[in-house]
């Protein structure tokens, strides 16, 4: 999962996490498929006063790379993220793995 810039999605809430999963594919193919989850995650305090992370997806959905971008992929995986990022108008914030 990916910490994000805090992105607005109408009617849904703010997005501040990106979880991508790459879709099981052939070594011959010439594109590949990306699920993608668009997460809330907000600290909340519990009634016994203990501090909690609450998620929730906004938006989900599939995208795929086309042949000219997949061909540019190489051993980084990073690439993809990034690739998927631009494809949803969002920004990676410094980069930070969760």
């Amino acid at each position: 999962m990916y910490k994000i810039v805090p992105f607005q999605i109408a009617a849904a809430g703010t997005a501040t996490h990106l979880n991508v999963s790459c879709l099981p594919f052939n070594m011959s193919d010439k594109t590949a498929s990306f699920y993608y989850e668009l997460i809330e995650q907000k600290q909340v305090e519990t009634e016994q006063g203990l501090s909690t992370t609450e998620s929730r997806v906004l938006l989900q959905g599939n995208k795929v790379m086309p042949q000219e971008k997949y061909q540019e992929w190489g051993v980084d995986n990073m690439y993809c993220v990034n690739w998927l990022c631009a494809e949803l108008g969002v920004q990676i914030d410094a980069s930070v793995l969760i």
